[in-house]
């Protein structure tokens, strides 16, 4: 049995487009169990600290204000 477990999140832009259903759907469709689903809205400083390992590129800024 694999006990594998990863994080998803879908990005603004797919929410605004309301794609988060057809996007659940493709998961279970490829047997993606789907453990916790949970809307959140997340703050700068939260997506500062997610995107850390990318805090010396060049995106890095653009990438925490547009999930935030």
């Amino acid at each position: 049995m694999n006990n594998e477990q990863t994080l998803s999140i879908i990005k603004p832009d797919a929410v605004e487009r309301n794609l988060t259903d057809e996007i659940k759907a493709l998961f279970i469709k490829n047997n993606v169990k789907i453990k916790e689903d949970k809307k959140i809205h997340i703050t700068k400083d939260e997506a500062a600290e997610f995107y850390k390992g990318h805090q010396s590129k060049p995106f890095y800024n653009d990438l925490c204000a547009y999930l935030s």
